[in-house]
């Protein structure tokens, strides 16, 4: 074990140095909430002249929250700024900040303002939260930022200044100076911070004071506080302290008592001051209410006579307004109030003596079931695997008073959800006990021994913590959960008065984590940045191929598009073991996938692994099996947090303010008690109607569906009904961007008036249709989000196969027969009309322009003694038909025979025949979607080959624009393709290849992802490696997407030779960010693999190849014995460890699978490399197994 004054973990060491000097998280350098950064919006919105509006946290019912107002209140809310409240008056300050600033509002958060009360006394604290320079005047936005520590960070919280209003008034905080706007906007960052305004409804005062100041939390229960408390509040207050306080809770809800004291109330500490009342001292407090009234009214209140019986110096305290604020003795205040909370950065006032200083260290850690999640010692089984930390507690300075308690611990867990309200505390605690360092300590030392010290009690609390006497000595601290195996992150703080060493006790290993970088002068860096210092400091003669330097960039900088200081190390840390590797080998032949993710990839979707359609994604990690366990054991009925029954999955334009307060939530159970069914006999196109969303793009798509009954099994799994173990709880499943995701929802569906306001079923008591569109909604963000769309869309997502579109002015002159053979295969079909000058105006014909329609069938008939080609449509409302040739009163169908007068359709559905020509003539385009295309050739004979890669445009680096631009158009990403010989069964002529590019979006929410114009260009060629600008400049491409399109997807259907080409996708305009999927389908056999550079040193290899002696060939004998990537070995562990065949391998199994290969790794290590390669689903993928063995193997090595 390392000495104990050297933290233990790198990540660990590297934060505390870095917090040290003012790093990223520090108070001098807060992170940025939600990845907002104020000076770059404010820049950003000075130059476009117009006001930010947050779209995390938006002007609407979301951001107020569930249950704070009445749905007809909350139809009356509007969203203001203070400009257009108090034209060229607003002021965010005025004169000063003072606590008489404001008074509460309807939320019950007295909590937040008695510590905002408290914060107005301390100017360090106050310009800590509330930056300098904001104003409605300067450089005015509607912009304003403020500060919080939460859980271990600062934070940097970004909002604008629209705020909710009800008849021109303020319906939260108020001001009482009438253009003042510090109080509600600080409260609205708070809101945001917490959830919404509804999550700060109730609270601890502790709670904010921390998060005010990001220190030292001290909690007094008055019924038992310490003799000498007055003098310690008094010596806090001449220190930089908050201080607050809280009345114990009545029989009603803020209950007045007679003597003016609102019970369940929160006050300010705002003074401790000791009077002289004739003879006798009096120790007096002060306290403000924040609701700015109601005062104490005994004895030392504004009104007492006692006032009359003090010197005149004293009598300056007397208080004579009635603005909250009132005086105490300590003696009425320890009988009228419940607690009191100190929050500081150090608790250096405790003592009289200056001359004792306390210490402080802090950890994080985490209870993980299974794990390291033992429970409280009532399980004394399993206690000992909690969390060990190993104090080391020294003489104590003989300038600190001695008998007194000298530690302080404080165990802080942290959220389990986003949303304040909606987190689940468990009940914590912690233990102390005497020790001698003997590691990681067993359940035989904690039978046998009691703690010296421990937490009072266990509370289902955001923190709990302890301040008692420890003697010199070795000592372990047990942090844990009441109940074994609850999940939780947690820090751990210990204060002491004397030297202290902490650090987290674990076995005797190895140590994988090692500093290999000193502490870097960068805070973060950039890819320039990043590439110049690999290039000069660590790497010398390597040089990253930008395809290598942008993954790394991602996979180690994320959304934030910058490298921090931990992942700078992890970075050198990856590329240092790979550089291990010999790499001085040619490159595979092209039959090889290039890539050893890739090929993983590509062998375990084969296998139907994670995010296949036989093993899709859990999508929002929500898992339908799991949920429904938990659900039947509870015997409760499941609401979706990620979808909840509110106006936010409605989702915003989508129905009037009134019309959205009269909208009620309603399970079908409850709709037809006893009568409710999810499929009556089957499912059809006739079951529904489209409802009060234009969605007809997405309802078109759902009747292609009814027609194929593998892919509707795919994407509505059997086994769900409102009888058999019904929960409320149902699942569909969807492709989304080359995964397949199953997507989880409740059966609460919303209504007016018990009506359906979406689709509505025509059998009154089935309810697959709306289900089906409440989960597709819930994918696409909220109900508003799927208002317009196309066609295609939906039949990609219901498919996750080939997209094949055709513009039906210039469709081929063979199209019915396409169509024709695409009927009798695994097709769906769908088509749209042209837009017109109404939007969904009404031909006279009966066609509805700007709409959707569903292809149903495709079927000739003999008029007279002519052929006649007819195609069948259905319109998703259920009505509106095409009244021309062929329609269902058409006299046409009187021509044909018995046999073909069967198609002939009767009745009033919104289904109906017309023929090609006039589906040519009428409608504007065709979307065909299946898993292969054989239809489009006569013969069976011939098969599609097919072929997808993801890429990324990344600004500065490979998003050059399109050919308009040639100087950067070589810096796109560059596919190369060869086409071999045809197969002689295969149709000569006619066109052979099939590319797709589909860009992904940019944001959660469909309507608000913005798509880039997008296209590509096919070169002819022979490898070269990645070309330069000369080679566009003196070639033009041999096929190509035609006009660039802002749309999710353009493709394009050509034919090419057999040879070489190389396909450039790019976007129109240069330095944008996006990433895509390129799918290529051909007749021919293909291959196809990224272009790069021919460098040195290309860190990502097959590792595997198609053979032993492929990968012989590949790897250094030498090398052989260390690498786990020998004979698949890794991947025939993971599948053998994977003991629930789900395709992830959890904690104990991922434990299992590294002991196969003969590594043991303690807890600690386990759990941070599980964290690391798990993330948040808490599983580990294949491609994580394998990424994790390398890095094990090549630390292993140094």
């Amino acid at each position: 074990m390392p000495p104990p004054a050297v933290p233990h973990g790198m990540c660990l060491k590297v934060i505390d140095n870095r917090n040290m000097k003012g790093g990223m998280g520090s108070e001098t350098n807060p992170l940025k909430f939600m990845n907002q950064d104020y000076n770059i919006l404010q820049e950003y919105y000075l130059k476009k002249g117009r006001g930010f509006e947050d779209e995390f946290f938006p002007p609407d019912p979301r951001s107020i929250g569930e249950g704070l107002l009445d749905p007809e209140d909350m139809a009356r809310v509007k969203w203001i700024r203070p400009t257009k409240l108090c034209p060229d008056a607003a002021e965010f300050i005025v004169e000063s900040v003072s606590r008489f600033d404001y008074s509460q509002g309807i939320v019950g958060n007295c909590w937040f303002l008695a510590s905002v009360g408290a914060l107005t006394f301390q100017s360090k604290f106050l310009q800590k939260v509330m930056p300098d320079g904001q104003s409605f005047s300067r450089n005015y936005t509607g912009l304003f930022h403020f500060r919080f520590w939460r859980f271990g960070n600062w934070y940097d919280v970004v909002i604008d200044d629209k705020l909710p209003i009800i008849d021109n008034q303020l319906i939260f905080v108020q001001s009482k100076t009438f253009n003042e706007f510090w109080p509600a906007l600080m409260e609205k960052a708070y809101a945001k911070l917490c959830g919404s305004y509804a999550d700060m409804h109730a609270g601890r005062v502790s709670e904010a004071l921390m998060d005010f100041t990001g220190g030292v939390h001290i909690h007094y229960d008055l019924k038992t506080a310490p003799t000498d408390l007055w003098e310690i509040m008094y010596r806090a207050f001449q220190s930089e302290v908050l201080m607050g306080c809280e009345t114990p809770q009545g029989k009603k809800s803020e209950e007045e008592l007679p003597n003016g004291i609102i019970q369940g109330h929160a006050y300010t500490v705002t003074n401790v001051y000791q009077v002289m009342s004739g003879r006798y001292p009096v120790k007096l407090v002060r306290l403000f209410n924040p609701w700015g009234k109601k005062e104490w009214n005994g004895d030392w209140s504004d009104g007492s006579p006692l006032w009359n019986t003090v010197s005149n110096e004293d009598r300056k305290q007397h208080l004579l307004d009635d603005n909250g604020e009132f005086w105490m003795s300590m003696e009425d205040f320890l009988r009228t109030f419940d607690n009191i909370d100190i929050c500081c950065s150090y608790p250096d006032f405790l003592e009289g003596k200056s001359a004792s200083r306390w210490t402080s260290k802090y950890h994080n850690g985490s209870w993980v079931i299974g794990s390291t999640a033992g429970g409280c010692t009532n399980h004394q089984d399993t206690f000992c695997t909690n969390p060990q930390f190993w104090l080391k507690v020294n003489e104590m300075d003989k300038a600190c008073e001695q008998g007194q308690s000298n530690v302080l611990v404080s165990l802080i867990q942290k959220p389990d959800k986003r949303n304040r309200r909606l987190a689940a505390h468990h009940g914590i605690g912690f233990c102390v006990y005497a020790m001698r360092s003997e590691g990681k300590l067993g359940s035989s030392f904690f039978f046998s021994r009691y703690p010296v010290a421990r937490s009072e009690k266990f509370e289902a609390a955001r923190q709990v913590m302890s301040f008692f006497r420890l003697e010199p000595g070795e000592y372990v601290i047990v942090p844990s959960t009441f109940y074994p195996n609850e999940h939780g992150e947690f820090i751990l703080s210990i204060l002491c008065k004397n030297e202290i060493h902490i650090q987290k006790d674990t076995e005797r290993t190895e140590n994988f984590l090692v500093d290999l970088v000193g502490e870097s002068e960068y805070k973060v860096v950039d890819a320039e940045k990043l590439q110049q210092i690999l290039h000069e400091n660590l790497l010398k003669g390597m040089h990253l191929n930008e395809d290598i330097l942008n993954l790394m960039f991602v996979r180690y900088g994320g959304a934030s598009e910058q490298i921090s200081l931990e992942g700078f190390i992890c970075l050198v840390m990856r590329l240092n073991c790979m550089a291990k590797i010999q790499t001085d080998f040619k490159m595979p032949p092209p039959a090889v996938p290039h890539g050893m993710c890739l090929k993983v990839i590509d062998d375990r979707n084969m296998k139907g692994g994670m995010g296949s359609e036989t093993n899709p994604l859990k999508f929002m990690d929500q898992d339908y099996k799991f949920l429904q366990d938990y659900c039947l054991k509870t015997r409760q009925r499941f609401v979706d947090e990620f979808f909840p029954p509110d106006p936010h999955s409605i989702g915003e334009g989508l129905l009037k303010p009134e019309v959205m307060a009269r909208v009620e939530w309603m399970r079908p159970s409850k709709l037809y008690p006893d009568a409710a069914e999810f499929i009556v006999e089957s499912v059809s196109r006739f079951d529904y109607s489209q409802g009060n969303i234009g969605n007809c793009w997405f309802l078109a798509s759902v009747g292609a569906l009814t027609f194929q009954s593998k892919l509707l099994h795919k994407v509505i799994p059997d086994g769900q009904s409102f009888s058999n173990n019904y929960t409320g709880l149902f699942h569909f499943r969807f492709w989304r961007f080359g995964k397949w995701y199953d997507v989880v929802i409740d059966d609460k569906l919303p209504t007016i008036n018990r009506q359906l306001i979406f689709v509505k079923s025509k059998t009154f008591n089935e309810f697959w249709p709306a289900l089906l569109e409440k989960a597709y909604a819930k994918v696409c963000g909220s109900y508003a989000d799927m208002h317009t769309g196309r066609v295609s869309e939906a039949l990609m997502d219901f498919t996750g196969g080939v997209h094949m579109h055709f513009g039906l002015k210039t469709a081929p002159t063979d199209l019915w027969e396409i169509m024709y053979r695409a009927f009798q295969s695994e097709v769906l079909m769908g088509c749209e009309t042209p837009q017109g000058n109404h939007n969904e105006e009404r031909l006279p014909n009966g066609i509805v322009l700007g709409h959707a329609y569903t292809v149903t069938k495709v079927y000739q008939v003999t008029s007279g003694r002519y052929p006649v080609q007819l195609v069948r449509l259905f319109n998703p409302w259920g009505d509106s038909e095409w009244n021309g040739d062929w329609s269902d009163k058409s006299p046409l169908w009187n021509t044909v025979s018995d046999e073909d007068r069967k198609q002939h359709l009767l009745n009033e559905n919104g289904e109906f025949w017309m023929s090609i020509k006039d589906f040519l003539r009428t409608f504007d385009n065709m979307d065909i979607c299946c898993s292969c295309p054989d239809f489009l050739e006569g013969t069976s004979a011939c098969h599609w080959i097919s072929k997808s890669h993801n890429g990324s445009w990344v600004i500065g680096s490979t998003a050059g624009g399109c050919m308009n631009h040639l100087d950067t158009f070589c810096t796109n990403p560059q596919f190369w393709l060869k086409v071999n010989e045809m197969d002689k069964a295969c149709e000569q002529g006619q066109n052979n290849v099939l590319v797709s590019l589909i860009q992904k979006p940019d944001k959660r929410n469909r309507r608000l992802a913005a798509h880039h114009g997008i296209g590509f260009c096919v070169y002819a060629m022979r490898s070269e490696g990645k070309l330069g600008s000369s080679f566009f400049y003196s070639r033009k491409p041999v096929a190509a997407s035609g006009d660039f399109q802002d749309a999710r997807q353009v493709m394009s259907f050509f034919r090419l030779e057999p040879g070489e080409y190389l396909i450039v996708p790019s976007t129109y305009s240069p330095n944008k960010n996006a990433e895509f999927i390129l799918s290529i389908l051909c007749k021919n056999e293909l291959h196809i693999q990224k272009d790069t550079e021919r460098t040195e040193k290309d860190f990502l290899v097959d590792f595997v190849g198609e053979s032993e002696a492929g990968y012989t060939e590949q790897v250094d004998e030498g090398l052989k014995d260390k690498t786990l990537f020998r004979q698949y070995s890794d991947q025939n562990i993971f599948y053998t460890m994977d003991s629930s065949k789900d395709g992830v391998l959890s904690l104990s199994e991922l434990q299992n699978a590294l002991e196969k290969t003969g590594m043991h790794l303690n807890e600690d290590i386990l759990n941070l490399m599980f964290v690391r390669y798990g993330g948040a689903s808490e599983q580990i993928s294949l491609e994580g197994f394998i990424c994790l063995v390398m890095r094990l193997n090549c630390m292993a090595s140094e």
